[in-house]
């Protein structure tokens, strides 16, 4: 990669970046850090800590139901729990 000899300015005693080392620089850092997000994000999905849960039911399911989310959303708070009520023959069964 030729850009690289061109990322330090060796003129004096100390090694310096020149502007296009501190870019480059900058953006591996950023890599770096975006990298260890996603590693992050990846480990709370693994874990069940964080996501998403949708559920569908009818509507007296769903007022079965309340007591049990709210324990799940105690229990696992950054995951988003999503409801749609909808008559049971539009449900899929899986």
């Amino acid at each position: 990669m030729s850009s690289a000899r061109s990322s330090f300015d060796r003129s004096g005693k100390e090694l310096l970046l020149t502007d296009a080392g501190r870019i480059v620089t900058d953006f591996a850092r950023r890599f770096d850090n975006l990298r260890q997000d996603l590693e992050n994000a990846l480990a709370e999905l693994r874990d069940n800590a964080a996501g998403r849960l949708a559920i569908g039911a009818n509507e007296s399911t769903t007022l079965y139901l309340l007591q049990h989310i709210e324990h799940y959303r105690r229990t696992y708070p950054k995951i988003k729990v999503q409801v749609r009520r909808c008559l049971s023959s539009r449900i899929p069964s899986s």
